[in-house]
């Protein structure tokens, strides 16, 4: 489905913002306006659930050339959104979202185009996707350490233990390995840096 509407105005001459809140301008609320006149016109339906949007920028009378392409998104988006033309324009509805530039015509417009797509990508919020890990996820039980009974001649030594599980005695011995290693290898380096000079 394709909908021409009028040039939007620039992001920045779109809201004022006061002391007491922040505002449409007059421009922006005369293009709002002027775009639903022109969807009732065209009998434009849009699309609900996931789409794809398409503009295109027109160029011609009433486009300034330097203007950034991106900048015709915001508010075209927002129009569509608000007037129920597609769901939101957030990651869940706006799924695509493409820009171009057609060839000029004498006066410049914007060509919308809404599909809607059938293979949808499944964005989940932060609560849906702990859910989903929690649910796809098997919780492995803990297994049971064995009790073994220390004597006075037997070593208790034998229990398997995690890797990352360190008495203080032996963080200073690894402490002491790598430094005299590290010690041996700044040699090492120094050497082969005089062998070359």
């Amino acid at each position: 489905m394709m909908l021409e509407l009028p040039v939007p105005p620039s992001v920045n001459h779109c809201w004022r913002f006061t002391s007491r809140g922040v505002f449409k301008k007059s421009r922006y609320i005369h293009w709002l306006a002027e775009s639903a006149i022109e969807a009732n016109r065209q009998a434009f339906q849009g699309c609900t659930g996931p789409v794809s949007v398409a503009i295109q920028v027109i160029p011609g009378e009433g486009w300034n050339i330097m203007r950034d392409i991106d900048n015709v998104a915001k508010c075209t988006l927002d129009f569509l959104g608000s007037g129920g033309y597609i769901s939101g324009d957030d990651c869940r509805t706006l799924q695509v979202l493409s820009i171009s530039v057609g060839m000029p015509e004498p006066k410049a417009c914007i060509r919308v185009t809404v599909q809607a797509i059938t293979n949808p990508i499944q964005i989940l919020t932060k609560a849906e996707a702990k859910q989903a890990a929690r649910a796809s996820v098997p919780r492995a039980k803990k297994a049971k350490k064995p009790k073994v009974e220390a004597s006075a001649n037997i070593k208790v030594e034998d229990e398997p233990r995690d890797s990352f599980f360190y008495s203080l005695e032996e963080l200073r011995e690894i402490a002491r390995e790598a430094k005299s290693r590290g010690k041996a290898m700044a040699t090492q380096i120094s050497a082969q840096c005089d062998a070359c000079r």
